[in-house]
């Protein structure tokens, strides 16, 4: 091959795979920060009695814990 055929190559490749990473990184990043996020405020849930927790949680210390 010549130079010109790996040059013009490799610069699509840059073109296509550059976009395509950045896309998957938000998406990934996206979804474990929503995953993430949930889980937090789940966590950081005030409470003063049981029943302001959700279901399958108790207060304990004013936050809502899972029951075990």
């Amino acid at each position: 091959m010549e130079w010109q055929v790996i040059v013009a190559a490799a610069l699509t490749m840059a073109f296509v795979l550059v976009p395509v990473g950045l896309v998957s990184y938000m998406s990934v990043g996206g979804i474990y920060k929503t995953v993430l996020r949930r889980g937090k405020t789940i966590r950081e849930l005030s409470c003063a009695i049981d029943a302001d927790c959700p279901q399958g949680y108790m207060c304990v210390g004013g936050t809502c814990v899972l029951a075990s």
